[in-house]
C-alpha cells in the first residue's frame, strides 16, 4: 500500500472474530508523556529497557493493561509501537511457544497438538540435542509444518501465538488505538534515537532484545507453508504494510486462497484496510 506503517496501522479494521485485547502491556513514561505499547516478539525486551531505563532511556513503568487502555487514548501522549514482519515473527512465536509448552503438552489444545507427538516426556535439554544435528532439524522442521498444518488461529493458546493488529484494537472505540509512531524491528535504535531528540530525552542505550537462531530449517519448508502462515498473519501483512514473502504470490496459490488487502467502508464513511479472507 501506499502508505507508510503508521497509517496503514491507524486505518486497519479488525473484524470482530480476529480481535484480541488479553495481552495488552505498556510501558509509559510520564517524564516525557510516551506510551509504548508492547507487543510480543516484537521487540518488547528492547523496547521494555530503553522505557524503564532512568539515565539512558525514557523513565517510564510498566502499567496495567486498563491504565495502557486509557493512556493510548490520551491525546497529551505519544503513542508508539513496534512491529515485525509477520513470516519473521510467526517463526519466533512458535519457537516461543514451543518451548514454553514442551514440560506441559496437555495445555496445547488437542487439535492443534499432533506436531508435539515425537516431544512426549521430553524437557528443554532433550530438545537442545537436537539443534547441532541435521536429523534433529529435520525432526523439528517436518514438527513446524504439522503445526501449521494443523493450526487455525481460533484458540490462542499461548500469548506470543497472537498476532499484532489485532491487540491494537481499542474494543470500546471499536477501532484501532491510534499511534503516532509504528516502526519495524529492524530499526529499533534508530527509531529510539530519532524519539528521544524530539521529546528532548538523553540518548538512549538500546540494548538488544533475547535472539535464538531458528531451530527449524526455513529454506526446507514447502510453499503450502508459507502459503498458510500468509493466510494465518493476513490482518499482519496488510495492516503493518508488509510484503508477502514470494510463496504465496505464486499464480498457482488457489483464488480463494491468496492473501489480498482490501479496502473496507465502515458507517463513518471512512475507508479501512482488510483483507479478503475474513
Amino acid at each position: 500500500l501506499s502508505l507508510s506503517r503508521t497509517e496503514a496501522l491507524n486505518r486497519c479494521y479488525v473484524e470482530r472474530k480476529e480481535r484480541r485485547s488479553d495481552f495488552n502491556m505498556c510501558t509509559v513514561s510520564d517524564v516525557y508523556h510516551i506510551t509504548y505499547f508492547m507487543l510480543p516478539k516484537s521487540g518488547s525486551s528492547t523496547g521494555r529497557h530503553v522505557m524503564k531505563d532512568v539515565k539512558h532511556g525514557f523513565s517510564g513503568k510498566e502499567i496495567s493493561r486498563p491504565e495502557c487502555n486509557r493512556k493510548l487514548r490520551d491525546s497529551e501522549f505519544l503513542n508508539i509501537v513496534s512491529v515485525r514482519n509477520p513470516l519473521t515473527r510467526f517463526f519466533a512465536s512458535y519457537d516461543e511457544a514451543f518451548v514454553r509448552k514442551l514440560p506441559s503438552q496437555h495445555r496445547i489444545p488437542l487439535k492443534y497438538r499432533k506436531f508435539m507427538e515425537p516431544f512426549q516426556g521430553w524437557v528443554y535439554n532433550d530438545y537442545a540435542e537436537l539443534f547441532d544435528d541435521p536429523a534433529g532439524v529435520r525432526l523439528l522442521t517436518k514438527s513446524f509444518e504439522t503445526f501449521v498444518r494443523d493450526y487455525d488461529g481460533e484458540i490462542v493458546y499461548d500469548e506470543h501465538l497472537q498476532l499484532q493488529a489485532p491487540q491494537l484494537w481499542d474494543n470500546s472505540q471499536d477501532k484501532m488505538f491510534q499511534f503516532d509512531l509504528a516502526f519495524d524491528t529492524k530499526e529499533l535504535d534508530a527509531k529510539f534515537h530519532e524519539l528521544a531528540v524530539r521529546v528532548n530525552a538523553p540518548p538512549p542505550r538500546v540494548i538488544r532484545g533475547r535472539s535464538y537462531p531458528r531451530r527449524f530449517n526455513t529454506s526446507a519448508l514447502a510453499d503450502v507453508t508459507y502459503q498458510k502462515i500468509c493466510r494465518l498473519a493476513a490482518i499482519d501483512f496488510c495492516c503493518l504494510n508488509f510484503p508477502l514473502p514470494p510463496a504465496c504470490t505464486l499464480e498457482s496459490v488457489a483464488k480463494d486462497e491468496r492473501v489480498m488487502c482490501k479496502w473496507v467502508r465502515r458507517s463513518d464513511g471512512q475507508d479501512y484496510i482488510s483483507h479478503t479472507l475474513v
